[in-house]
């Protein structure tokens, strides 16, 4: 198993667009997520534990709102249709088909919770370190008028259980860039960047492991004028990641990729 697909979990108008319809809808929607990672030299001081990489990541998933809680929040059930992954121009096999994943929501799609993690994490999955595909398809953009600039934190959480845990967070500048029309829909897009940070660390384990990371993060999102859902997702994010357990190491991290929902 590559280290870098591990090092967590084995070392550490107004736009409107966000603002659901007043009840949950019930119909399925389908995605495709493509990404391309680059993964910098995992270190140990001055000692290399593995040369740099590339990775590419092509994956459908379905979406299927499930149920509404008491708060207002919404549970989404995400289902892994097909993944594919590409190490070093080697195809790899990626045990993640038919797995899922409940995504719980506030209407205007901040991430809650991730639940079921422990089913897409781990050896031969590689969700620790792909774990963006989260918030990209539930980035949640802010209400805001074009050209208008507003400050709104993209966050989600990634968790194992009760051992394992770290909060993402992006201090996101998001900028309306107007209408996007054309012959199937009328879209606003929506531009955001920022810094990304990540902390977070083991639970009742010795001896203890802590993670964080520094990046940025820059997207730009369409969000359907009429159903104020996400159309798109187009992003590149960054970080240097240090993991801090019975030894240091650290490595950087790229990854750009869109999502696009099937019609």
């Amino acid at each position: 198993m590559k280290m870098y697909m591990c090092w967590a979990a084995v070392m550490i108008m107004s736009c409107a667009a966000n603002h659901p319809q007043g009840s949950a809808m019930e119909q399925t929607l389908h995605y495709r997520v493509q990404m391309n990672a680059l993964f910098g030299p995992v270190m140990s001081g001055e000692s290399t534990l593995q040369a740099d990489l590339t990775a590419q990541v092509d994956m459908r998933l379905s979406s299927t709102r499930t149920r509404r809680f008491r708060d207002g929040s919404i549970g989404r059930l995400l289902r892994f249709e097909t993944a594919n992954i590409t190490v070093n121009d080697s195809p790899t096999f990626l045990d993640l088909e038919g797995r899922s994943v409940e995504i719980r929501t506030f209407p205007n799609g901040e991430i809650l919770d991730i639940v079921w993690m422990d089913k897409v994490s781990g050896h031969g999955r590689y969700m620790d370190v792909f774990g963006v595909v989260f918030q990209a398809l539930s980035p949640a953009p802010p209400s805001l008028n074009v050209a208008e600039q507003v400050n709104r934190r993209i966050i989600w959480p990634y968790r194992v259980g009760k051992q394992l845990r770290w909060d993402n967070t992006v201090n996101a500048v998001w900028t309306n860039q107007g209408m996007v029309e054309n012959e199937d829909y009328s879209a606003w897009k929506l531009h955001y960047d920022g810094p990304w940070t990540v902390k977070g660390g083991t639970r009742f384990q010795t001896p203890e492991v802590k993670f964080a990371a520094h990046g940025t993060g820059t997207g730009t999102v369409e969000m359907d004028a009429r159903a104020r859902e996400l159309l798109s997702h187009r992003f590149e994010w960054s970080r240097d990641v240090t993991v801090t357990g019975r030894q240091t190491v650290t490595q950087s991290q790229a990854f750009r990729g869109v999502v696009e929902v099937l019609r």
